[in-house]
């Protein structure tokens, strides 16, 4: 998407731009929306890390970077 003119309310609006769309392929993907972790997840996956805004910290991503190197 890129910003086009502004609108009545003075936003810019949002227009497509053809053939942006791309595919990422990945092993696990962490919906990141909202303002506090799921408690779902941190319950399920404990190596997760939390600072105390309850933001889930990179350090999982390095975990699971370091048990897939010791796993090779």
């Amino acid at each position: 998407m890129q910003l086009g003119e502004p609108d009545e309310s003075g936003r810019k609006r949002p227009i497509p731009i053809e053939n942006s769309e791309f595919l990422i392929d990945t092993d696990t993907t962490i919906i990141a929306i909202g303002t506090r972790a799921n408690p779902i997840l941190t319950k399920s996956i404990p190596e997760l890390r939390l600072n105390k805004l309850l933001e889930v910290l990179l350090s999982y991503l390095l975990w699971v970077q370091e048990k897939e190197r010791l796993r090779q």
